[in-house]
């Protein structure tokens, strides 16, 4: 029983890490296109105080969120997913 939620606990922890790893790709493409947070609300629709919170990691952004942002930046949702190790 311990092995199990260690193991689900390490999952999570991996699965996190991912997850950051992403809020930090997204805001360092943002940034390298000198985009605000109030020019990406409008060209993605997401309202911005939303983007903050994700670049903060506060809030884990929806596959449709995601989509928005990728659009937003012009780049593939593939684009903003991919990060190195």
């Amino acid at each position: 029983m311990f092995d199990l939620m260690d193991s689900n606990e390490q999952k999570i922890r991996e699965e996190f890490g991912k997850h950051l790893k992403l809020i930090r790709e997204g805001k360092k493409i943002r940034f390298g296109k000198s985009i605000s947070l109030r020019r990406l609300e409008q060209l993605s629709g997401v309202d911005f105080s939303q983007i903050h919170r994700i670049e903060k990691g506060s809030t884990s952004p929806t596959l449709i969120t995601m989509y928005a942002l990728a659009k937003g930046l012009d780049i593939s949702l593939g684009d903003l997913a991919e990060f190195e190790d």
